[in-house]
């Protein structure tokens, strides 16, 4: 028997259909795949193009990041893929003073033109980010060196 007629046989009798039942310890499933079996595989199968995608779309374009000044581009763009973009903006709202809503607008970009030491307070925001997740959980530990580099890696030498 040829893999193809296994697998017709196996999705014939799994379903073609999306189900998510609350007995179902597998839990969500089409064609027999679940949830953590597809984004296992598709974490692994990744794609530099595809990553490279997301990043652009969804930490960059979406929250506006690329609006902003240049000088702070850099480090909320990090920020955003590290920490999530509302964070990020958060901590350059903060730092240039205005409303922390997570949101960029006329405000927010105004604010990070004319500001200084943008880079030094987000990236102080960070560390002080990384330092209290590992006194709330110690397993982190073996990370913080490498976030503090990472945060430091924005400030000029």
């Amino acid at each position: 028997m040829e893999i193809s007629e296994l697998i017709d046989d196996v999705i014939e009798k799994e379903g073609t259909t999306f189900t998510d039942h609350p007995a179902d310890r597998g839990g969500p499933t089409k064609f027999g795949i679940t949830a953590d079996t597809l984004l296992s595989w598709m974490v692994r199968n990744l794609s530099r193009e595809m990553a490279a995608e997301i990043y652009e779309h969804l930490y960059y374009k979406e929250p506006k990041i690329n609006h902003l000044p240049d000088k702070v581009i850099p480090v909320v763009f990090d920020s955003a893929v590290n920490h999530g973009p509302s964070q990020a903006i958060k901590w350059l709202q903060r730092a240039v003073g205005v409303k922390d809503d997570g949101i960029i607008g006329p405000v927010t970009i105004r604010a990070a033109s004319t500001a200084t030491d943008v880079v030094e307070k987000i990236v102080s925001s960070r560390k002080h980010f990384y330092r209290r997740l590992v006194d709330r959980d110690v397993s982190q530990q073996a990370f913080l060196a490498g976030w503090l580099r990472r945060a430091d890696s924005f400030l000029s030498t």
